[in-house]
């Protein structure tokens, strides 16, 4: 799969910059990452998912339209609680990507972690109440456990290139 160079790859010092704003400190694998690329070059980039539970009805693959950029990393990891204290108690929702049908892919930092439990999909038609499950994120949501886990998921459907 290719993926688009940023022009000039992102410092260190933008990274701790947004790392302050967010409040959490992003996966390593993610930073090496996100520092030189963007976007997909192509816009049939997708992930092949295991759905872990029936009742969540969720589609067995999701694309990559776009990643966010660092402000709107920031605003949207501001505005996902949308003044939901106690939802907002449970962790830190982060951002970070999301598909044509704006369907979101996040980090979850679980209350007082300083690292993710995983990546995971958020549905743009689930109220955020219905990502939850007790303190955390609903399993069937996960997608990996890992950042790096969900960088190696991403594939081109050959089906899009013939």
């Amino acid at each position: 799969m290719e993926w688009v160079k940023r022009a000039q790859p992102l410092s260190d010092k933008e990274i701790i910059d947004l790392e302050n704003q967010l409040g959490v400190r992003l996966p390593l694998d993610f930073v090496r990452w996100f520092k030189q690329y963007e976007d997909p070059k192509s816009n049939h980039v997708v992930i092949d998912i295991d759905v872990n539970d029936e009742q969540e009805n969720l589609d067995d693959q999701y694309d990559v339209d776009e990643f966010y950029s660092l402000e709107d990393m920031v605003s949207e990891t501001d505005s996902f609680f949308k003044e939901d204290e106690e939802l907002k108690a449970k962790g830190v929702v982060v951002p970070f990507a999301f598909t044509t049908t704006l369907d979101q892919y996040c980090f979850f930092y679980p209350r007082g972690s300083k690292e993710p439990s995983g990546v995971f999909i958020r549905p743009r038609d689930y109220d955020i109440s219905d990502i939850f499950k007790g303190n955390g994120i609903k399993e069937a949501l996960y997608l990996s456990q890992t950042s790096q886990g969900f960088l190696d998921q991403l594939f081109i459907d050959d089906f899009w290139n013939e």
